[in-house]
């Protein structure tokens, strides 16, 4: 049987928000586990300082919401850890913290549904067919969501979230038998 960390020794991932927080700790422990790993976000300083630290990772300065640019990110992080990509983990994400509903505002909800739905959405669409595509084998598909998303909300970022958490559910039904497994 596979020690847990034994079975990242061949994953090629691709995290976006890499540049810090959860993200770059989720891109340190892939690294030790014997992951090779790309990253992605922002803030390219963040980024390159998160790169020097993770044996000189791939990085990318990417912005999630530049949602044409999806399949170009997965070709160039394919192409930086040599081919066979096989791991998306949808990270970035926002949160612009209103005191109350009265306090949302048409730019705050959007950029939130933006950043936190619709750009996980569509990136982890693009990911699907480039998996289908190169015929990859245990393909994975991790999304980061948060405990608000369990709950009712009437703030965008606890929408977003709940909104993450079945669309998980729905993908990881639908695409199993194709071998990616989303969680």
């Amino acid at each position: 049987m596979l020690q847990c960390e034994d079975r990242l020794k061949d994953k090629k991932v691709l995290i976006t928000g890499g540049g810090g927080g959860l993200g770059f700790n989720m891109a340190k422990k892939l690294v030790q586990s014997g992951a090779k790993v790309a990253i992605c976000g922002r803030n390219e300083e963040k980024l390159k300082n998160a790169s020097s630290q993770l044996d000189n990772c791939p990085y990318f300065k990417f912005d999630v919401c530049s949602f044409t640019s999806y399949k170009e990110v997965l070709e160039k992080a394919n192409l930086a850890l040599g081919g066979g990509l096989n791991c998306l983990i949808n990270n970035a994400g926002i949160s612009l913290h209103e005191p109350s509903f009265e306090d949302v505002t048409l730019e705050t909800f959007d950029q939130q549904f933006n950043t936190n739905l619709k750009a996980p959405y569509f990136l982890s669409q693009e990911f699907v067919k480039y998996v289908i595509n190169q015929n990859i084998q245990n393909a994975n598909i991790l999304f980061v969501t948060s405990e608000r998303g369990l709950y009712c909300d009437i703030l965008p970022y606890g929408l977003t979230k709940a909104a993450i958490s079945s669309l998980t559910a729905g993908l990881s039904r639908r695409y199993v038998t194709k071998g990616i497994r989303i969680n």
